[in-house]
């Protein structure tokens, strides 16, 4: 399961907290085509501080007529007194530039300049405009189709919206042909439509008749947008960027469209796509426990798993501690373990009695890694990742631990029966990257050696604001609390805190905006470096909905249906939906975290999925990637 848990928007402005923006410059520098000033920030009173130099985010770019990239300047040091730049392109009608947004005009090359008012610093990005794609001779016009009408198309790609008024959205379709298995989809949404209009009001498909029902495929192609936003594919969402995307869904095929990309005017509204090495492979039966249910294995068993997970836990007694393994399943990404520990065991048994183990292959031993999951637990405790030591949090929490790679145990987690008794946990995006690479800005720089710094940090959203929760570290006198903007990488604030889960106090003194929080340790009057993992909170702003993420879904004594789930900050609710066998829907209602799934009385014999969105007071988010099943005899 990839789940993707909040959505930042890139800054246009980089804007300090704290400073006004009444100080605008004048200046203009000598340019031969269009100029635009941006205004990130200016101060009052003070020393000077002045610019010392300003980069992009980019160097170069190729654009088709018509597309759009948005740059991204940086001004250093963070504390300049007058950060303003303006910007410039060369070439006559090649392209514009507005505040670092660049519009594609008409062939040629141009290389645009971000400028300092303070300094003359400049960064240059070069610009290639292409030619806008030219419907070659022979391009078959795709043709209008209703759902209806799909199965009569074969194996040739059709579209179906009314071009016409359809539940109040609108959108003309302006190009829609296929040249030598490239695809030409371009049209244009109304903005005016009524808001009551469907989510979705553009599907794109193709049946493939040589697929066979029920058997699962793995889905990929390239997606070359002028639009960044979320589509959605056979059913899977997919977040894609302006420009290439390499897009991969594992879907079942259920003989209606084998490939179905939906365009929701939300999200994704008007846009001009080319799609190309559309392909299909039959998903791999494998012997080895990768979807289902793990396999129970000793530690000296593991090598022969691969890369797939196993758990080794006795079910019986195993040198006076007993455990008994309720559910372990790995499935579609998603890992969930539950187990139930006998507290009248012997008190001479080993502290650790369960674990969950992987063995990656394809790392290379004695390198330094740093692995990274995130964990929905259904208590706190003590648990050790990769042998370092993990506080967790009952609910959501972000794990990154860096260790050396043995060529054992890649991934394995130790849960203590001492400190964690019975436990569910749901682990997702599980990931490794070379250390050095990624961890976060300003992360593991800095501060005393001799102190450790703290792991496992966390931001969660409670009634009177956020709070952050880390693993304690031995011998802490107090820690230390950093807070980064999110898009400049600028520190904004920082204050004294305590463990656990200390309240973030500076929240409403901050501007709004995404930001990172990162955690130090004190010892007296020693620092440790910033620990290497963060969390994250959106101050004020609009919040965009995320989806859930670790949908499970269980049965009581009574025999009663719940979904739980991560939650998501910011939620005002949430929404079950029921999909069939068959991938139909079949109802939905509003639930709360742990709440009834009350259609499962009224359903017939089956098994079901549920996935979960999230309500933001009039606002819904798509649905989650990941989902729960259930049963009915």
């Amino acid at each position: 399961m990839k789940t993707k848990l909040l959505v930042l928007s890139a800054a246009l402005m980089l804007v300090l907290a704290g400073c006004n923006t009444s100080n605008k410059s004048d200046f203009t520098p000598d340019t031969s085509a269009g100029t635009s000033t941006t205004e990130t920030s200016s101060s009052e009173g003070g020393d000077v501080v002045h610019v010392e130099s300003v980069s992009l985010d980019k160097t170069s770019v190729t654009l088709t007529k018509g597309e759009t990239v948005q740059l991204v300047a940086t001004v250093l040091p963070q504390n300049a007194t007058n950060k303003n730049v303006s910007w410039s392109a060369t070439g006559s009608g090649i392209v514009s530039v507005d505040d670092g947004l660049v519009e594609a005009l008409s062939e040629g090359t141009s290389t645009v300049t971000v400028t300092t008012a303070d300094g003359s610093k400049t960064a240059q990005c070069t610009v290639t405009v292409n030619a806008k794609d030219v419907k070659p001779e022979g391009a078959v016009d795709l043709a209008y189709s209703t759902d209806d009408d799909l199965s009569k198309h074969g194996d040739n790609y059709v579209y179906f919206n009314n071009p016409e008024w359809w539940e109040g959205g609108h959108a003309d379709v302006n190009e829609a042909y296929i040249y030598e298995g490239k695809i030409v989809f371009d049209y244009t949404f109304n903005s005016e439509s009524a808001e009551t209009s469907p989510d979705w009001v553009l599907h794109l498909m193709r049946k493939n008749s040589s697929l066979t029902q029920s058997e699962n495929y793995d889905l990929t192609f390239k997606f070359k947008s002028n639009k960044a936003g979320r589509i959605v594919v056979n059913g899977v969402n997919k977040t894609v960027v302006v420009g290439d995307n390499n897009i991969s869904v594992t879907y079942t095929e259920t003989a209606g469209a084998s490939f179905n990309i939906q365009f929701p005017f939300k999200d994704f509204g008007t846009a001009r796509v080319t799609i190309s090495e559309i392909k299909w492979e039959a998903k791999q039966a494998s012997t080895e426990p990768t979807e289902g249910e793990l396999a129970y294995s000793l530690a000296s068993d593991l090598a022969s798993h691969g890369n797939d997970y196993v758990y080794f836990n006795n079910p019986e007694w195993w040198d006076g501690g007993h455990a008994d393994v309720n559910e372990a399943t790995y499935y579609d990404g998603v890992l969930t373990f539950d187990y139930t520990y006998d507290s009248k065991s012997s008190p001479t048994c080993p502290a650790w009695t369960v674990q969950l183990m992987r063995r990656n292959t394809s790392l290379t031993t004695n390198n330094e890694y740093v692995l990274s999951f995130k964990m929905n637990s259904s208590v706190a405790g003590k648990v050790w990742v990769n042998d370092k030591e993990t506080a967790i949090a009952k609910g959501d929490n972000d794990i990154s631990v860096t260790y050396k790679e043995t060529g054992g145990i890649s991934f394995g987690i130790q849960f203590p029966f001492a400190d964690f008794g019975s436990a569910k946990v749901v682990i997702t995006d599980i990931a490794w990257a070379a250390k050095g690479e990624g961890g976060g800005e300003g992360g593991g720089e800095g501060g005393d050696t001799d102190v450790k710094a703290p792991v496992g940090v966390v931001v969660n959203p409670v009634a009177e604001g956020y709070v952050v929760a880390f693993a304690a570290v031995e011998g802490a006198t107090g820690y230390k609390a950093y807070y980064v903007n999110a898009d400049t990488s600028a520190d904004v604030d920082n204050e004294p805190i305590a463990n656990p889960g200390a309240l973030l106090t500076k929240i409403p003194s901050l501007a709004d905006g995404n930001y990172k929080v990162y955690v130090t340790t004190l010892k007296g009057d020693k620092e440790s470096a910033r620990s290497e993992d963060f969390g994250t909170f959106q101050k004020g702003g609009e919040i965009e909905p995320v989806a859930p993420v670790g949908i499970v879904v269980s049965q009581d004594g009574q025999g009663k249906w719940h979904v739980a789930f991560a939650a998501a900050a910011g939620a005002t609710g949430y929404k079950a939906y029921y999909v069939d066998s068959n991938g139909q829907d079949v109802g939905n209602h509003e639930v709360t975290n742990g709440g009834f799934l009350t259609l499962a009385d009224t359903l017939g014999a089956g098994t079901y999925k549920i996935y979960v969105s999230t309500l933001v007071g009039t606002k819904e988010s798509a649905r989650s990637e990941g989902f729960g099943t259930l049963t009915i005899e």
